[in-house]
């Protein structure tokens, strides 16, 4: 979880959060790669790499805390938000990101084909098919609520979404937090 927090200075930006390791994921050294997702953005979330940090947990915790300062208000950086265009092929990221319970999946095809729209875990097996059929061209929208195929709620964690249609193929990272 991550918050802005409401002081700063020099018109930065002051983030701090708290992540939890199972402790049989990590152990104590491991270099940890972690990005940074804020949810209560009009434009639909923003997402910035940080270099790898290694973080010393104690035996007893796998909770990490962390603070990071950003001397420019990443908000004023933002690109505008991509336009829905009916005349292309695109996955658009889907809203919420993260999400609970349910979030909306964009896209849209330049010709009338066969659509494939899945999600997939991290172990590649498919989790949920949102479209399987042809679909005009245009620009599409589906709500996937966190159900799996057989209509069981899925765990939190990262899920793929792949877009497949004409030989074209895009995928997209959602984050499921409950």
């Amino acid at each position: 979880l991550l918050k802005q927090e409401p002081i700063s200075v020099s018109s930065g930006s002051f983030w701090s959060g708290v992540a939890y390791f199972p402790k049989n994921k990590i152990t104590s050294g491991t270099p940890i790669g972690y990005k940074f997702y804020v949810t209560n953005c009009t434009f639909g979330g923003w997402e910035s790499g940080i270099e790898n940090r290694v973080f010393n947990l104690p035996e007893s915790d796998s909770t990490l805390v962390w603070k990071f300062f950003n001397d420019k208000n990443p908000l004023t950086e933002l690109e505008e938000e991509t336009p829905l265009v009916a005349n292309e092929f695109m996955l658009y990221q889907n809203y919420p990101n993260p999400f609970n319970p349910a979030t909306t999946i964009n896209f849209s095809i330049a010709e009338k084909s066969n659509v494939q729209l899945r999600v997939f875990n991290l172990l590649g097996e498919v989790v949920k098919t949102l479209v399987n059929q042809n679909e005009e061209a245009g620009v599409h929208s589906i709500t996937w609520n966190g159900l799996n195929e057989t209509g069981a709620p899925v765990n939190s964690g990262i899920y793929l979404l792949r877009l497949e249609a004409d030989s074209q193929i895009q995928m997209r990272k959602m984050i499921l937090l409950k």
